[in-house]
């Protein structure tokens, strides 16, 4: 699945209304204000030499209470395995003893598992007696409606909508109302792209569906998905001649994203992006800041 990177771009870039969105409780007790993320955290399986990097790790203050910072933790899995439960166990123990700081953790299933259930847990037993339970909240993606979603007045839920149980919905209809919650959210036009860019990867369209979609932007009742539409919107800005708007919206698509994998971004990284104008190598630039391990391997994409 080529979901992987780029929905911890997504939950990075979208961390505050992922929490408040589908985690109120918790999110009510965090200053989502004060987030720092850290870098490169990796675990190394006990007993075996395999290295994994943990998904997402923040590092958030709480509102209130004797505990002034806590971290959330992030994990990402397609689908249920037997030893996740054990891994998340072990996720936590790694953080706990370097940091010293409570841990929140979160397991995000997004295309498998099974029920609606909003926990799990890890259990181990010494002499048929109970020696350890440990809890982890958990997002089942498909366990949501995606037309419900996709109606949301929140923009990340109606990104994500297009990942959530679609049975029974008209794909097209789908598409066409998770850009209009998209557009009419407010955000800045970067945020706003970055979210369409979710819905065109994760929801690729049938011939017929993607004939009755067009259909759709063409209704006045539509205009404001037709204006967020992925390739709709690239093709105006060239039809139109604003070139200039283009390599704006992709410049700042770029440092979008570079900011919320690798923060602080250096100044000297910033004006060698804006020094690009040529919307192939912006292109080209987008997808290896989406993919890169390190701000270095960001620089020798660079062009010269």
């Amino acid at each position: 699945m080529p979901y992987d990177q780029l929905l911890k771009d997504l939950l990075r870039t979208f961390f505050a209304d992922f929490m408040e969105d589908f985690f109120p409780e918790p999110a009510a007790r965090l200053d989502l204000q004060q987030i720092t993320f850290l870098e490169q955290e990796l675990a190394t399986e006990l007993g075996e030499a395999t290295r994994r990097e943990l998904d997402l790790v923040a590092q958030v203050a709480t509102r209130s209470g004797e505990q002034k910072v806590v971290l959330v933790h992030v994990e990402l899995q397609a689908r249920t395995e037997p030893d996740f439960p054990q891994r998340m166990f072990r996720y936590y123990t790694l953080l706990r003893q370097r940091h010293g700081l409570p841990v929140l953790p979160i397991a995000v299933y997004v295309t498998g598992g099974k029920g609606r259930r909003q926990w799990e847990h890890y259990r181990e037993d010494a002499l048929e007696e109970s020696v350890l339970v440990f809890r982890y909240r958990r997002l089942r993606l498909k366990a949501l409606r995606a037309q419900e979603a996709a109606r949301s007045d929140h923009p990340l839920v109606c990104a994500l909508a297009v990942l959530m149980d679609r049975r029974g919905a008209d794909p097209a209809v789908l598409k066409v109302q998770s850009l209009e919650g998209i557009g009419r959210s407010g955000l800045d036009e970067a945020r706003r792209w970055f979210l369409a860019h979710v819905v065109e990867t994760y929801l690729r369209l049938a011939p017929a569906a993607q004939t009755r979609y067009q259909q759709l932007l063409e209704q006045e009742e539509h205009q404001m998905a037709k204006q967020w539409d992925y390739y709709t919107w690239r093709d105006q800005m060239r039809e139109e001649g604003r070139q200039e708007g283009e390599v704006r919206a992709k410049q700042d698509g770029i440092m979008m994203i570079m900011q919320a994998r690798f923060a602080p971004v250096p100044e000297e990284l910033r004006r060698r992006v804006e020094a690009i104008r040529v919307p192939a190598e912006l292109d080209a630039l987008l997808v290896r800041v989406a993919t890169a391990s390190s701000l270095d391997d960001v620089r020798a994409a660079l062009p010269h």
